[in-house]
């Protein structure tokens, strides 16, 4: 058994895939199956249920999980007070975001954070807040940040705050500003996907005024902030998206509305879970974001 052997299992449990395993781990899906064959093979156990396309750990597996992420950790602990003995700082941060965070605060703390330093690299993910904390949950990232307060098996701190607005086409500039809800839910309107904190709290407005989302004229679904702009942009459709996302946004092309009687405001959280063993890195970067917090 070797840390190879440890980090080809643990990308395949953060995937749920070989195929995308491998691609993150530039090893062709053969070699890696091969891998984890040999491990297999070492602890006299299947690691994972093979299902067609379709994989899942076996009870043996999810307790493996959790040795290995251990000793993975401690491997990278080591390194880090290794290196630090011969003045270097470098390593990786695999940091999941929802997308707000994702698309606002989250570059410029990472921008901040690499100019103290310069050796560390990041990787970035980007889903929906339920996936952040599935995904920290099951020990697959350790730190993330996401649009909702989490529950008590986090720790956790506000980083910034923001509401929604609704957008339309500047060509197609509606009668009265601000709008009513029952009004809005008649229009073409552009939503994120159900499971978003975004469209929770569309859900939960909604719901105060009577309506539901089954009610709304949805024309497009998508996950990407960036594609809903552009599509209302392309006359599309409206939107509900976070005042943050279109503050930078040329009026000529998108029109930004006020709703009445629509209480949006959301908080913004960086988390970490209470039992994850951090890095030393994941802990420098996580006292950074704790001291740049933006609490009020």
């Amino acid at each position: 058994m070797d840390f190879r052997q440890l980090e080809s299992f643990l990308t395949v449990t953060k995937y749920n895939s070989f195929s995308k395993a491998s691609r993150d781990l530039f090893l062709t899906q053969p070699a890696l199956s091969n891998q984890i064959k040999n491990l297999e093979r070492e602890l006299k156990t299947p690691l994972f249920d093979r299902k067609g396309k379709s994989i899942e750990l076996t009870p043996a597996g999810k307790l493996f999980r959790d040795y290995a992420i251990e000793l993975i950790k401690k491997k990278e602990t080591a390194l880090f007070e290794i290196n630090d003995l011969m003045d270097k700082f470098d390593g990786m941060i695999e940091l999941p975001s929802s997308t707000v965070p994702g698309e606002t605060i989250v570059p410029k703390l990472v921008s901040d954070f690499l100019d103290a330093h310069p050796g560390i690299k990041f990787k970035l993910y980007s889903m929906d807040t339920s996936d952040v904390l599935d995904s920290i949950s099951d020990h697959k990232y350790s730190i993330g940040f996401i649009g909702s307060k989490p529950g008590s098996d986090f720790d956790y701190i506000k980083v910034f705050s923001d509401d929604m607005v609704f957008i339309g086409p500047a060509t197609s500039l509606l009668d009265s500003n601000p709008l009513k809800l029952d009004g809005v839910a008649r229009l073409p309107l552009i939503v994120r996907e159900e499971g978003s904190s975004s469209g929770n709290i569309i859900g939960t407005e909604l719901n105060k005024h009577g309506l539901s989302r089954d009610s709304l004229n949805i024309v497009a679904v998508t996950e990407n902030i960036h594609v809903i702009k552009e599509l209302v942009a392309c006359n599309a459709g409206f939107a509900f998206v976070p005042r943050s996302s279109v503050e930078s946004v040329q009026n000529n092309r998108i029109h930004i509305y006020e709703l009445e009687d629509f209480n949006s405001q959301r908080d913004f959280y960086f988390i970490r879970h209470k039992s994850s063993l951090l890095t030393p890195i994941e802990e420098i970067f996580s006292e950074f974001v704790f001291s740049n917090a933006r609490e009020d």
